[in-house]
């Protein structure tokens, strides 16, 4: 296992003196002096309200009304903050807990009312602020001199389908298709020109562009 180093920055000090000596004699109004320091790291349960006031100011000179700006992502009267729809999504996409399982946790554990149609436009959200970065990583996929290749079945609404990978040593892209053929393969791996390492499913051979090897955990 991993030790638990001890952590130079301390978020709170609690003082355990001695009351009473063995001898009788009571020590409550003695001074005293550290001995020793053990170190207990824990996590806060609960959940915090922010509120956001927009102030105004009135122009000495000339009298108009100046308004303060709300943040860029508060745009309405009250909503989740960005930590907790980071956590919600890192509990559903990394950790893989059912939807219904995320908004149990948040609500038992934090005392936060969430619906699962809340965390699912959480997670659309979060996919549209991704959109650009996903780009850059394809953009990095297709410029390697290797590309490993596969695909593997999922269920999506009771309906079959393929998630698809790409990946090199520091990079995977992901994308789901309805479809596991050369129908569903992404236009960027399509004039792929490098090595293009997979398992020898016939589709690939439809990347003509690219130099095949097979892959050997396969």
């Amino acid at each position: 296992g991993r030790r638990l180093e001890r952590s130079e920055k301390v978020d709170k000090i609690e003082i355990h003196e001695p009351t009473k000596c063995d001898c009788g004699k009571d020590l409550i109004a003695e001074e005293s002096k550290i001995k020793d320091s053990r170190q207990e790291y824990e996590i806060e349960i609960g959940h915090k309200v922010i509120e956001h006031e927009r102030h105004s100011k009135t122009c000495p000179n000339c009298g108009k009304e100046n308004v303060g700006n709300y943040p860029v992502y508060i745009n309405s009267d009250t909503q989740y903050g960005p930590q907790l729809k980071a956590f919600a999504s890192v509990l559903n996409i990394s950790c893989k807990v059912p939807l219904e399982k995320v908004a149990q946790m948040i609500s038992d554990v934090f005392k936060l009312p969430i619906s699962k149609g809340t965390i699912c436009n959480i997670l659309k959200k979060g996919s549209e602020n991704l959109e650009e970065v996903t780009e850059r990583i394809k953009e990095g996929i297709m410029k390697s001199e290797v590309v490993h290749t596969d695909e593997t079945g999922l269920v999506i609404e009771l309906q079959r389908q393929w998630m698809h990978v790409a990946s090199t040593e520091n990079l995977t892209y992901l994308r789901v298709h309805e479809k596991r053929g050369s129908g569903s393969f992404d236009e960027a791996l399509k004039s792929y020109e490098g090595h293009l390492v997979h398992d020898c499913y016939t589709s690939y051979n439809a990347l003509t562009k690219a130099t095949h090897s097979p892959c050997g955990s396969h």
